[in-house]
């Protein structure tokens, strides 16, 4: 994911709430309305009363009330509840770090340096104006690769659990960032869904269906025999070819609309067996493409068929909604506050300010050391009491790394590891500064650079991380070039893993390339060919591309000779 759409605003919404949640004004200049130029918030420093709970899935550090904070989370746990009966938590991604809530009742609103203020208005807004004014963002959500931090402000009114949804933008990442990835058609078409859902007395209500305009929906819905334009089932199933040009909006418009039709279609109707074909379609098309063949077993008719059924079917759509309930009604938890220890306030708000810090690199790189003094304040503020909670460890380790001091981040990484930290990109981090410490003398692509031990525990590190979800994409690549690194054949299990890689991530060109070549260096030279043939059906850079075509060619040499008659040759 590039790195300027890791970052989405309003990670959820609060129901009505939202729009009580101003964005708050920092610093005026006096100067005539203008611009305003947006910063993530600075948060109050210092020894302030951090209360924390610990519901079931996630996590709160809040300076609201806590009768507030308590509402709020039973609000997430309900909201959870809501979205899983709309979207299978399967079919989510899933993080094994609980998910971070920063509540305060406002913003910190330190004044800037004069010179970084200057600075700062100076930037070119969008459009190219100069901004005049300065102001902190109310509500943010910031992922990193294995967790996410949420921060929000208080609203002026009360809260109400009922009225806490996830936001388009949680929903957009938990549909992007699963794995395996899900396939195109099913993300564009549920989003599209998603976004015209209400959750009202404890279901989601579609709504009505949108379509290519309002004009023509109107008139769908008035003339039912109205002619109607639908693409083939074929076409919105299958992922465009890499060379294939940019769709016109138009039919890009019509992809997302129909493909959005068929999941409702799919969900219509409670027990219906459209909704299990669905999830199994949806399953078995994030593997690899499905036939029509495999389509009828699962819906009982051909893509013929469906069309017309989703032709007939649009109508109806265009003026009725349609309610989805989880099985069992939410129901308020025990949510238990207490007082924060310094390990958790650290934790929490100093990985906040960690990963605000390439927020801010984004636009205002010259803001970057001022966040960066915020969250070593944090840091040296908590590790005065709790020097060795591994998940401050792990916390600060990973700070080091992104302010580009591994040396530094070296010896926390080490002490979280060995306080079995759940922590996924700990153990990466950890085997990928051991490898390249290892590969300082000979380059990673010498065969037999590392001997057994070394491998060992790389790949001991590596299995940890392969333990916690969500799986990532570099924790398997590392898999292949420690294994290309050693002399030894790899046994059946790291084989496994190569393969599992694969799978897992097959529109990731350089892991497929990597697998492939591991593969046919172990002998399996059809289970290469078969990663190398997918991975030429996606876009990759032309040396790469290269490189699979010759490893192909290859390997394509070894398979007739593999099956010529003796003495043939």
């Amino acid at each position: 994911m590039p790195p300027a759409s890791r970052f989405k605003f309003l990670a959820f919404a609060l129901g009505a709430l939202s729009a009580a949640l101003p964005l708050l004004c920092a610093q005026e200049t006096g100067a005539p309305e203008g611009p305003r130029v947006m910063l993530p918030p600075f948060v109050v420093q210092g020894a302030v009363p951090w209360r924390y709970a610990h519901p079931p899935g996630f996590e709160v550090l809040s300076l609201w009330t806590d009768s507030k904070t308590e509402s709020f989370a039973n609000g997430i746990l309900a909201a959870r509840q809501l979205f899983d009966a709309v979207l299978p938590p399967e079919f989510q991604v899933q993080f094994s770090v609980p998910t971070a809530y920063l509540l305060v009742p406002d913003i910190g609103t330190d004044a800037l340096p004069g010179p970084l203020m200057a600075q700062v208005l100076a930037h070119p807004a969008a459009g190219g104006a100069t901004p005049t004014r300065v102001s902190f963002m109310t509500n943010l959500m910031l992922p990193d690769r294995d967790s996410m931090v949420v921060f929000a402000v208080l609203p002026g009114g009360p809260i109400d659990p009922t009225r806490v949804v996830y936001s388009n933008d949680r929903v957009r990442l938990a549909l992007e960032r699963r794995v395996p990835t899900l396939p195109r058609w099913f993300a564009g078409g549920f989003y599209d869904l998603y976004t015209g859902m209400a959750f009202v007395r404890g279901g989601a209500e579609t709504g009505t269906a949108g379509w290519m305009s309002r004009q023509q929906a109107d008139a769908l819905a008035e003339d039912p025999e109205m002619p109607r334009q639908l693409m083939p089932l074929a076409e919105l199933f299958a992922d465009p070819p890499p060379d294939a040009p940019e769709e016109a909006p138009a039919r890009a418009m019509l992809r997302q609309a129909e493909a959005s039709l068929f999941i409702r279609w799919a969900l219509d109707g409670q027990g219906s067996p459209r909704r299990a074909a669905l999830w199994q379609l949806v399953t078995e098309s994030s593997a690899g493409p499905v036939t029509e063949g495999r389509f009828k077993a699962l819906f009982g008719e051909d893509y013929g068929s469906v069309l017309n059924d989703l032709s007939d079917y649009l109508p109806w759509a265009l003026t009725h909604s349609l309610r989805l309930t989880p099985s069992q009604p939410p129901a308020d938890a025990d949510i238990r506050m207490r007082e924060a220890t310094p390990a958790e306030i650290g934790r929490i708000k100093g990985d906040w300010e960690r990963l605000e810090m390439d927020r801010v690199a984004l636009q205002f790189p010259e803001l970057v050391p001022k966040y960066r003094e915020r969250a070593e304040a944090t840091f040296k503020f908590a590790s005065q009491d709790a020097k060795t909670d591994p998940g401050l460890l792990a916390v600060m380790g990973l700070f080091y790394l992104d302010c580009g001091k591994p040396a530094q981040a070296d010896p926390f990484l080490r002490a979280a590891a060995a306080g079995h930290v759940v922590r996924p990109r700990v153990y990466y981090e950890m085997a990928r500064l051991f490898f390249a410490e290892l590969t300082k003398v000979q380059p990673a692509s010498a065969q037999g650079h590392l001997n057994s031990g070394q491998a060992a525990a790389l790949l001991g590190l590596l299995d940890q991380a392969r333990a916690l979800t969500p799986a990532l994409p570099e924790v398997y690549g590392l898999y292949s070039e420690i294994a290309m690194a050693t002399d030894a054949q790899p046994g059946p299990a790291l084989l496994k893993i190569i393969r599992e890689g694969a799978q897992l991530f097959p529109k990731n060109p350089p892991l497929l390339y990597n697998a492939a070549a591991m593969l046919a260096r172990s002998g399996d030279v059809a289970a290469a060919n078969e990663i190398l043939k997918k991975g030429l059906e996606i876009p990759a850079e032309p040396a790469l591309r290269a490189k699979m075509a010759n490893l192909q060619a290859a390997i394509a040499s070894a398979l007739r000779s593999q099956s010529a008659p003796a003495g043939a040759q």
